[in-house]
């Protein structure tokens, strides 16, 4: 019983309850879920991590909570923002280092200041409640993530991992996964502290409510109506090139600079036509251009490609004097939308580069009564824009990207979440990373690294599927429902405290 272990009078109680063993245990969880969240295959473990310091936090006092929260969050995020500082400047990493060590802060926060501190004076149903704060913190916190700076590449990091978190986000996006993982850590918890009762039948009403959401995810499965043959590709910039292009930012080009790298990627692009593709994309950052008759040379010289080998391309390039990265969608009979990144990264592209208004880009493609959604890279850890696009009537989407050693893989799965949260086939080329093209569900149809020293086709037929589920229709659902959830009991919980 909990009471027990809380009230014992036990010296060894007093020594694991006192001193710096909670801080150490904060320490040591913190540092074991970075390590586990490298690799997906221990998201189970990495899921439970965090108990510990939970059990310390609600049985302790408000300042406790919060010293053991910020250690947690800061341990636990250390080594994965360290690999940011590869590419991005260390302002930036620092701030995100700030932001997630806060939010991680606070699922242990707000159940201690929800809940009080649960000791054996007072009614016990607080601790039955328990496992749906926890829960309900974990959903609630994750609405944090739309803020522009932070995304939801963490919450999504690991989902990839297992056949049933993919079908489980089509309900309420990464909320989904995060309520139901904390949910069931939380009721292992409770079951461990607590074995009356009322324990066992929370925890029973627990494994309904997670029952209903797999229900809800499975019901969901996509029919698939067509196949389509796409390719992504991406070429190997040469050692000056590179050096040039990504040394410093912006860049100091000259007109015309771009024009063999062009032929690189429409050789590669004539290449993967006479393989059957129909649509073929490049990757963020594929060209370099200095301004705008660059622009304009570039955009006819894709049309006249586009017409010639009969496909439909979209390519990303940076106009550095107009400061705007840009995906650019041609069909072969003239149809073309331009699209500009709305979120960018922080520093290393907001400092110089311009945001489009729009979350995301449509290309209606007529020979294939096909509208392609279209959006870059850093745009996709905000899964707002996908979930609009599919709302707007697209049946693919496209999402060029540009990554580094650190996040290739994190970025491949988070990609690939937002296929599975509205059931969308999405095609990836990526720019020193791995390009990919996925199902409807969030599976990986082909895969490949494009960091290797040669140049890379990725080809195959593309499933397409009426997109639509769940989240598409009724967004952060969960998130604010579990927000009204935390503020409800926290009401009640002040007001029975006052009485």
């Amino acid at each position: 019983m909990l009471e027990a272990v809380l009230n014992s009078d036990d010296k060894y109680e007093k020594i694991w309850q006192g001193g710096l063993t909670p801080y150490l245990v904060s320490v040591v969880c913190g540092g074991l879920a970075s390590l586990l969240i490298f690799d997906p295959m221990f998201v189970a473990l990495m899921v439970f991590a965090p108990l510990p310091v939970l059990y310390f936090c609600l049985s302790g006092c408000l300042k406790r909570a919060t010293q053991l929260g910020v250690i947690f969050g800061f341990s636990s995020m250390l080594p994965l923002v360290i690999k940011m500082t590869k590419i991005i400047p260390l302002p930036a990493t620092l701030g995100f280092l700030l932001l997630f060590t806060v939010v991680l802060a606070l699922q242990f926060i707000l159940p201690r200041l929800v809940l009080g501190k649960l000791k054996s004076s007072g009614d016990s149903k607080y601790l039955m409640l328990m496992p749906w704060v926890y829960a309900a913190a974990a959903s609630a916190i994750t609405l944090v993530y739309n803020l522009p700076i932070a995304g939801h590449w963490l919450p999504m990091l690991t989902f990839q991992s297992f056949d049933w978190s993919r079908q489980l986000v089509s309900v309420a996006g990464s909320f989904t996964f995060m309520f139901v993982t904390s949910l069931i850590a939380a009721s292992a918890l409770l079951l461990l502290l607590n074995r009356s009762r009322r324990a066992l039948i929370t925890s029973a009403a627990a494994a309904l409510v997670v029952c209903i959401m797999f229900i809800a995810g499975y019901s969901q499965t996509p029919e698939i109506d067509r196949n389509v043959r796409v390719a992504a590709i991406t070429t190997i910039l040469p050692e000056e090139v590179s050096s040039s292009w990504f040394s410093s930012f912006p860049p100091t080009l000259k007109t015309n600079d771009w024009l063999p790298i062009y032929q690189r990627y429409a050789n590669l692009t004539q290449d993967a036509a006479g393989k059957g593709a129909k649509i073929i994309a490049w990757p963020e950052f594929s060209l370099m251009i200095k301004g705008d008759v660059d622009e304009a040379n570039l955009k006819a010289s894709l049309t006249v490609l586009s017409k010639d080998l009969a496909v439909t391309i979209i390519a990303g390039f940076v106009n550095v004097d107009a400061a705007r990265n840009t995906l650019f969608g041609i069909t072969p009979s003239g149809e073309n939308t331009t699209y500009f990144k709305h979120f960018l990264v922080p520093d290393i592209e907001s400092s110089w580069l311009k945001p489009g208004a729009a979350n995301f880009g449509m290309l209606h493609v007529k020979e294939l009564d096909l509208n392609i959604g279209m959006r870059t890279c850093y745009d996709n850890d905000f899964p707002i824009g996908t979930r609009e696009a599919v709302q707007a009537g697209a049946d693919i989407m496209v999402t060029p990207y540009a990554d580094w050693e650190g996040i290739r893989k994190g970025h491949a799965r988070l990609n690939a979440s937002h296929a599975a949260e509205n059931h969308i086939s999405t095609l990836r080329p990526s720019l020193d990373g791995i390009s990919t093209i996925v199902s409807p569900e969030g599976e990986f149809i082909q895969s490949g690294p494009s960091f290797s020293n040669q140049d890379q086709i990725l080809i195959d037929d593309m499933p397409i599927s009426k997109p639509g589920t769940l989240y598409t229709k009724f967004g952060d659902w969960l998130g604010w429902l579990s927000l009204m959830l935390l503020i409800v009991v926290g009401v009640v919980r002040y007001r029975s405290s006052k009485a």
